[in-house]
Protein backbone atom coordinates (compact mmCIF):
# COMPACT_ATOMS: atom_id res chain seq x y z
CA UNK A 1 0.00 0.00 0.00
CA UNK A 2 1.51 3.51 -1.23
CA UNK A 3 2.34 5.86 2.00
CA UNK A 4 0.58 9.12 1.77
CA UNK A 5 2.58 12.19 2.82
CA UNK A 6 2.02 14.11 5.04
CA UNK A 7 0.61 17.86 4.15
CA UNK A 8 3.23 20.02 3.55
CA UNK A 9 3.79 22.83 7.00
CA UNK A 10 5.19 26.33 5.82
CA UNK A 11 8.31 27.51 7.91
CA UNK A 12 5.74 30.05 10.33
CA UNK A 13 3.45 27.53 11.52
CA UNK A 14 6.06 25.18 11.83
CA UNK A 15 7.97 27.66 14.15
CA UNK A 16 4.78 29.06 16.23
CA UNK A 17 1.91 27.09 15.29
CA UNK A 18 0.02 29.42 17.95
CA UNK A 19 -1.69 32.74 15.94
CA UNK A 20 -0.95 36.17 17.71
CA UNK A 21 -3.84 36.78 20.13
CA UNK A 22 -6.31 39.90 19.25
CA UNK A 23 -6.45 40.50 22.85
CA UNK A 24 -3.55 41.76 25.71
CA UNK A 25 -3.44 41.50 29.11
CA UNK A 26 -0.79 41.22 31.81
CA UNK A 27 0.19 37.68 30.69
CA UNK A 28 1.53 39.10 27.24
CA UNK A 29 4.63 40.58 28.40
CA UNK A 30 7.72 39.52 26.99
CA UNK A 31 5.54 37.80 24.27
CA UNK A 32 6.82 37.89 20.26
CA UNK A 33 4.88 40.17 18.05
CA UNK A 34 5.05 41.93 14.89
CA UNK A 35 4.01 45.59 14.06
CA UNK A 36 1.15 43.99 11.83
CA UNK A 37 -0.34 41.64 14.32
CA UNK A 38 0.14 44.59 17.22
CA UNK A 39 -1.89 46.91 14.77
CA UNK A 40 -4.72 44.16 14.78
CA UNK A 41 -4.94 43.91 18.27
CA UNK A 42 -8.66 44.71 18.89
CA UNK A 43 -9.45 44.75 22.59
CA UNK A 44 -6.50 45.05 25.64
CA UNK A 45 -6.86 45.20 29.41
CA UNK A 46 -7.30 48.75 30.43
CA UNK A 47 -5.53 48.40 33.62
CA UNK A 48 -2.47 48.44 31.40
CA UNK A 49 -0.31 50.10 28.92
CA UNK A 50 0.87 48.10 25.98
CA UNK A 51 3.53 49.08 24.08
CA UNK A 52 6.20 46.81 21.10
CA UNK A 53 9.46 47.30 21.58
CA UNK A 54 12.05 44.92 19.63
CA UNK A 55 9.34 43.18 18.72
CA UNK A 56 8.09 42.16 22.23
CA UNK A 57 5.06 43.04 23.89
CA UNK A 58 6.35 45.67 26.86
CA UNK A 59 3.11 46.13 29.34
CA UNK A 60 3.34 48.48 32.40
CA UNK A 61 0.43 50.11 34.45
CA UNK A 62 -1.93 52.87 32.77
CA UNK A 63 -1.58 56.03 33.80
CA UNK A 64 -3.52 56.36 37.50
CA UNK A 65 -6.22 58.78 38.16
CA UNK A 66 -4.45 62.06 38.78
CA UNK A 67 -2.50 61.53 35.57
CA UNK A 68 -5.26 61.18 33.34
CA UNK A 69 -6.81 64.30 34.81
CA UNK A 70 -3.96 65.94 33.83
CA UNK A 71 -4.42 64.79 30.55
CA UNK A 72 -7.62 65.75 30.05
CA UNK A 73 -7.19 69.35 31.46
CA UNK A 74 -4.82 69.41 28.92
CA UNK A 75 -7.13 68.29 26.46
CA UNK A 76 -9.91 71.09 26.81
CA UNK A 77 -7.42 73.54 27.04
CA UNK A 78 -6.56 72.18 23.42
CA UNK A 79 -9.49 72.14 22.05
CA UNK A 80 -10.35 75.16 23.77
CA UNK A 81 -7.55 76.94 21.42
CA UNK A 82 -8.46 75.08 18.80
CA UNK A 83 -11.91 76.24 18.42
CA UNK A 84 -10.86 79.85 18.87
CA UNK A 85 -8.64 79.59 15.76
CA UNK A 86 -9.51 80.92 12.68
CA UNK A 87 -8.55 77.90 10.47
CA UNK A 88 -10.36 76.81 7.76
CA UNK A 89 -7.90 73.79 6.79
CA UNK A 90 -8.96 71.90 9.82
CA UNK A 91 -5.13 70.86 10.62
CA UNK A 92 -5.07 70.63 14.07
CA UNK A 93 -6.28 67.56 16.48
CA UNK A 94 -5.57 65.71 19.55
CA UNK A 95 -6.10 62.80 21.15
CA UNK A 96 -4.94 60.56 23.93
CA UNK A 97 -3.39 57.07 24.60
CA UNK A 98 -2.06 57.35 20.64
CA UNK A 99 0.64 54.70 19.10
CA UNK A 100 3.55 56.24 17.84
CA UNK A 101 5.87 54.41 15.56
CA UNK A 102 9.46 54.81 16.66
CA UNK A 103 12.48 53.37 15.62
CA UNK A 104 12.00 50.77 18.55
CA UNK A 105 9.09 49.49 17.75
CA UNK A 106 5.59 51.09 18.27
CA UNK A 107 5.20 53.26 21.75
CA UNK A 108 1.88 54.87 23.50
CA UNK A 109 1.58 58.31 24.01
CA UNK A 110 -0.68 59.96 26.89
CA UNK A 111 -1.81 62.66 24.34
CA UNK A 112 -0.76 63.53 20.79
CA UNK A 113 -0.88 66.92 19.31
CA UNK A 114 -1.12 67.57 15.09
CA UNK A 115 -0.93 71.12 13.92
CA UNK A 116 0.50 73.28 11.17
CA UNK A 117 0.09 70.49 8.52
CA UNK A 118 -1.95 72.79 5.76
CA UNK A 119 -4.44 69.82 5.82
CA UNK A 120 -6.84 67.54 7.88
CA UNK A 121 -4.30 65.05 9.77
CA UNK A 122 -4.41 61.04 9.34
CA UNK A 123 -3.54 58.92 12.53
CA UNK A 124 -0.57 57.82 10.51
CA UNK A 125 0.81 60.98 10.57
CA UNK A 126 3.67 61.34 12.85
CA UNK A 127 2.35 63.90 15.56
CA UNK A 128 3.41 67.57 15.92
CA UNK A 129 3.45 66.98 19.70
CA UNK A 130 3.53 64.07 22.21
CA UNK A 131 2.45 64.59 25.50
CA UNK A 132 4.01 62.18 28.51
CA UNK A 133 2.82 61.98 32.29
CA UNK A 134 5.84 60.49 34.42
CA UNK A 135 5.37 58.30 37.37
CA UNK A 136 8.27 58.40 40.81
CA UNK A 137 9.42 54.68 39.40
CA UNK A 138 12.99 55.11 38.08
CA UNK A 139 12.59 53.16 35.60
CA UNK A 140 9.59 54.83 34.29
CA UNK A 141 11.38 58.23 34.70
CA UNK A 142 14.42 57.05 32.46
CA UNK A 143 11.94 55.55 29.51
CA UNK A 144 10.05 59.40 29.71
CA UNK A 145 12.92 61.19 29.66
CA UNK A 146 15.55 59.48 28.02
CA UNK A 147 14.24 56.61 25.42
CA UNK A 148 11.15 58.62 24.69
CA UNK A 149 12.92 62.05 24.16
CA UNK A 150 14.73 60.14 21.94
CA UNK A 151 12.48 57.91 19.68
CA UNK A 152 9.91 60.78 19.82
CA UNK A 153 12.45 62.80 18.29
CA UNK A 154 13.79 60.69 15.47
CA UNK A 155 10.62 60.08 14.07
CA UNK A 156 9.76 63.48 13.73
CA UNK A 157 7.84 65.02 16.40
CA UNK A 158 8.71 68.52 16.79
CA UNK A 159 8.35 69.29 20.22
CA UNK A 160 8.02 66.04 23.43
CA UNK A 161 6.12 67.49 26.28
CA UNK A 162 7.10 65.73 29.79
CA UNK A 163 4.98 66.56 32.91
CA UNK A 164 6.48 65.65 35.80
CA UNK A 165 3.60 66.42 38.86
CA UNK A 166 6.14 65.26 41.61
CA UNK A 167 8.76 67.72 40.47
CA UNK A 168 5.80 70.15 39.64
CA UNK A 169 7.81 71.11 35.93
CA UNK A 170 6.45 71.00 32.29
CA UNK A 171 10.26 69.89 30.81
CA UNK A 172 9.53 70.63 26.40
CA UNK A 173 12.06 68.90 23.98
CA UNK A 174 13.01 69.58 20.72
CA UNK A 175 15.95 68.44 18.30
CA UNK A 176 17.74 72.13 19.04
CA UNK A 177 21.49 71.35 20.17
CA UNK A 178 22.46 71.56 23.91
CA UNK A 179 20.49 73.62 26.57
CA UNK A 180 18.27 75.59 23.40
CA UNK A 181 16.80 71.42 23.06
CA UNK A 182 15.52 71.09 26.34
CA UNK A 183 13.40 73.67 28.50
CA UNK A 184 12.01 73.77 32.13
CA UNK A 185 8.78 75.38 32.63
CA UNK A 186 8.01 75.75 36.68
CA UNK A 187 5.07 75.40 38.22
CA UNK A 188 4.59 79.18 38.02
CA UNK A 189 5.34 79.32 34.72
CA UNK A 190 2.91 79.51 31.79
CA UNK A 191 4.08 77.72 28.08
CA UNK A 192 3.68 79.29 25.00
CA UNK A 193 4.95 77.43 21.55
CA UNK A 194 5.60 79.22 17.93
CA UNK A 195 3.74 75.70 16.84
CA UNK A 196 0.46 77.00 18.37
CA UNK A 197 0.05 80.68 17.79
CA UNK A 198 -1.43 82.66 21.17
CA UNK A 199 -1.90 79.05 23.15
CA UNK A 200 -1.12 79.90 26.69
CA UNK A 201 -0.50 76.85 29.22
CA UNK A 202 -0.74 77.48 32.82
CA UNK A 203 1.39 75.05 34.50
CA UNK A 204 -0.48 75.64 37.97
CA UNK A 205 -3.88 75.23 36.83
CA UNK A 206 -3.05 71.82 35.26
CA UNK A 207 -1.41 70.64 38.53
CA UNK A 208 -4.38 71.60 40.41
CA UNK A 209 -6.60 70.05 38.97
CA UNK A 210 -4.38 66.81 39.15
CA UNK A 211 -3.75 67.66 42.85
CA UNK A 212 -8.08 67.78 43.66
CA UNK A 213 -8.36 64.37 42.99
CA UNK A 214 -5.61 62.99 44.37
CA UNK A 215 -4.08 59.19 44.19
Amino acid sequence: MATVPPPELDAASVLDPTPAPTSLDASCAGMAMSEVEYAAVDDWDRAYRFELLDGRIVVSPAPNFPARTLVEALSRKLWQYFKAVDDSTLDHTTVAEQDIKTSSGVRRGDRVVWCGLGRTPKLADVPTIAVEIVSKDKRDRHRDFVEKRREYLQAGVREYWIFDPFRRTLTVCTTAEGDAGRKVVKATGTYRTALLPGFELSIAELLAEADAVGG
